[in-house]
């Protein structure tokens, strides 16, 4: 205002007008960044630095002193320096982090310290996910140090992003080039770069790489204790090196080594009582006589450990309303992203979906609040495929369309051809396809699939599900058939095995059973001594579809009888829809109607469209009267309650809720709390889609 020469605020008239700027009592806000930008370089560099040092010495916060200082400084500072290194994480902001890092180690005039926060630059930008700021660091830290940590923290973003845009090759090569320096550096960043390559090996599916990882463990296992690393300064990375952490890390490397020691041998790792809390599953349990109830009782893990499903809770909203207190608890151990994706691993090569979904549902909301997609590329994938599994579409739907855009941002070609193998699978799932599915030519021209063996697992199940929903099942057939080699090799190791009943179920539809038979038995095989719940119940459903008819009946009611396996209700559900099939064709009628009616209301309440939709088919040629429409669970809501959820979906704020409710903001989330189970959501961006397809 004093350059304007004048006091009064009717000058910003035009400009708030216009829609460039916003008056709030006595402050002003420029609408878009690039208006703001404008403003500011229009002034001269010397008032534009004044301005800095003006605002530097009221700043309050760290982090925006730093900043200020940092733009009047233009030669080698160590205290500006020292101050945007220590506060670049306190926002929470991997963009700000590294963008803050990178400028504190341009300040640092000794090259140890400045080599130092270039690695955490690094570091910081791989979490961000963007390739060519990744490249940028890279670049300049390799010719600044060869510190031994220096250059693995180098190979660790180089192969990270390389990773997210297809090239799984180079990517290993790298941290294999790199494991020659595990036995000097610090133990959990050893660690940490072993577990990276374990998932990169999970991606690319080559035996070649799966082979070499117990070597890198070897080798991660012979580093020293030193504490050089230090990830609790690294925003996202926080309480990987904590004891726990470092075995989960093994076990994940061991787990995609060698599958067959994922289920048991690491069971509980995802419910230590120093370990971040885990959700416990919610939906329906559906019980084999057809009820639908949660299983009672101690539940028995897929290893054979007992241990309470059970565990704290996270309020659907978001909000953490009922953490655990007490020994081994802390704000640091509740807020560890990174440590939760690795958590989260583990129980998804075991198949404890509860533990899984607990810690990848919160490791994702942490790091999109975080803007690190390059570390949540690596958990959005695994949890869409666990939400799909136990048949939480429309929240599949969400987290992949949100994906997406992030990755088209940030331009990851393999990430993006996932989300779109995924999100056709949602479609054919939900019964929401109408024509022939359109991938986008250019992504998949960018992914080589031989060396992303996850991404084409993925892709052939979701062409196989939307040509089954389309009414084609000898192409349903040919694409599933591609999971494995004629030999029965499956195509990816993980994935390809929890296809098998919906390779069997074409199979048997195209009288093609005898060629399933082998495959069957190799994958129960690999399945080792004590295969999971969730094998256990597809290799019953495939034996039951392509193995000796007399035996048939009994594969069908063992898949069904483990109350353990309503933690997987759509796949049960379709176990109970074959069985009833046979059933109505063998004219046990009533026996058929009784799995179909519980099918159908399983599958109305996942919104598995494709499923209800066969299951009425079936339920009319069955000879049942049609059943009246069972209101939605919006009905089943108070008047008020569904008016809190109408406005909360047209995106209103509690407070404005309330504003026009005559209710407290309190009193609004309250409600919302409540309703979440009931409509079968977990948090508000669900709400739009529910009220949609009302």
């Amino acid at each position: 205002m004093a350059a304007l020469g004048t006091g009064d605020l009717a000058v910003w008239a035009p400009a708030e007008a216009a829609a460039l700027v916003v008056l709030v009592e006595d402050r002003l806000d420029f609408r878009h960044p690039l208006a703001r930008s404008a403003a500011y370089l229009r002034r001269p560099a010397g008032e534009r630095q004044q301005a800095h040092r003006d605002l530097a010495k009221i700043a309050v916060l760290p982090e925006a002193r730093a900043r200020h200082l940092a733009a009047t400084t233009v030669g080698p500072n160590a205290f500006v320096a020292a101050l945007l290194g220590d506060s670049a994480w306190r926002r929470g902001d991997a963009v700000a982090a590294t963008t803050a890092l990178e400028q504190a180690a341009r300040l640092s005039p000794q090259q140890p310290v400045r080599a130092r926060r270039l690695a955490e630059a690094l570091t910081a930008a791989h979490m961000v996910g963007d390739p060519g700021w990744v490249r940028e660091l890279h670049g300049r830290l390799v010719q600044e140090s060869a510190d031994p940590d220096h250059v693995c923290a180098a190979a660790g973003a180089l192969a990270s992003v390389l990773s997210q845009e297809s090239a799984q090759r180079e990517a290993f090569e790298v941290l294999a080039d790199a494991a020659e320096h595990f036995p000097v550096i610090d133990r959990t960043h050893a660690l940490a770069l072993a577990g990276l390559a374990a998932a990169i090996a999970d991606q690319s599916g080559l035996p070649e790489h799966t082979a070499a990882l117990s070597t890198l463990l070897d080798r991660a296992r012979r580093a020293h204790g030193s504490g050089r690393w230090h990830p609790a300064a690294a925003g996202p990375l926080v309480r990987l090196d904590t004891p726990h952490t470092r075995r989960a890390l093994e076990a994940l490397v061991t787990a995609v080594a060698r599958p067959e020691s994922a289920t048991g041998s690491h069971s509980g790792l995802g419910r230590p009582q120093d370990a971040p809390h885990t959700d416990p599953p919610t939906g329906p349990y559906t019980s084999p006589g057809g009820s639908d109830a949660p299983p009672t009782g101690p539940y028995t893990s897929p290893g054979g450990s007992d241990a309470p499903p059970t565990g704290p809770y996270t309020s659907p909203g978001g909000s953490d309303a009922a953490r655990p207190t007490g020994p081994g608890t802390s704000a640091a151990t509740l807020d560890a992203p990174a440590a939760r994706v690795v958590l989260a691993a583990v129980a998804r090569h075991a198949d404890e979906a509860d533990v899984d979904l607990g810690q990848s549902r919160t490791a994702d909301d942490r790091l999109r609040t975080a803007r690190a997609f390059g570390l949540r590329g690596w958990s959005v994938l695994p949890l869409v495929d666990t939400l799909l599994a136990i048949g939480r579409f429309p929240e599949a739907e969400t987290v992949i369309q949100d994906a997406l855009a992030e990755a088209e941002v940030l331009r990851l070609p393999r990430l993006q051809a996932d989300l779109e193998a995924q999100a056709l699978t949602v479609q054919a799932l939900r019964g929401t396809l109408t024509e022939a599915p359109r991938l986008t030519p250019a992504v998949w021209r960018a992914v080589c699939l031989d060396e992303n063996r996850a991404t084409h697992a993925r892709l052939l199940r979701a062409r196989g599900l939307a040509a089954l929903a389309l009414g084609d099942v000898e192409g349903s057939w040919r694409q599933l058939r591609e999971l494995f080699a004629a030999d029965g090799a499956p195509l990816h190791p993980h994935l390809s095995a929890r296809s098998i009943a919906e390779l069997a179920v074409a199979a048997q539809r195209t009288g093609r059973s005898a060629e399933v038979v082998p495959i069957l038995e190799r994958v129960r095989a690999e399945q080792g001594e004590r295969p999971s719940t969730r094998m256990t119940l597809l290799l019953h459903h495939a034996a039951a579809m392509v193995g000796p008819d007399s035996e048939a009946d009994e594969h069908f009611e063992l898949a069904l009888v483990n109350h353990a396996a309503g933690r997987w209700p759509w796949e049960r559900g379709q176990v109970r829809f074959d069985y009833a099939i046979r059933l109505r064709r063998r004219r046990r009628t009533l026996e058929a109607r009784r799995q179909l009616t519980t099918v159908l209301e399983t599958a109305e309440r996942l919104g598995a469209g494709a499923l209800a939709a066969a299951a009425r088919i079936e339920l009319r040629a069955s000879g049942a009267a049609p059943a009246p429409k069972s209101p939605g669970p919006l009905e089943e809501l108070t008047a008020q309650q569904r008016q809190i959820v109408q406005f909360a979906a047209s995106g209103l704020s509690n407070r404005e809720i309330g504003e026009r409710l005559f209710l407290s903001p309190r009193t609004v989330g309250s409600h919302l709390y409540n309703v979440y189970p009931k409509l079968g959501i977990s948090s508000r961006h669900q709400l739009r889609d529910l009220v949609q397809d009302r």
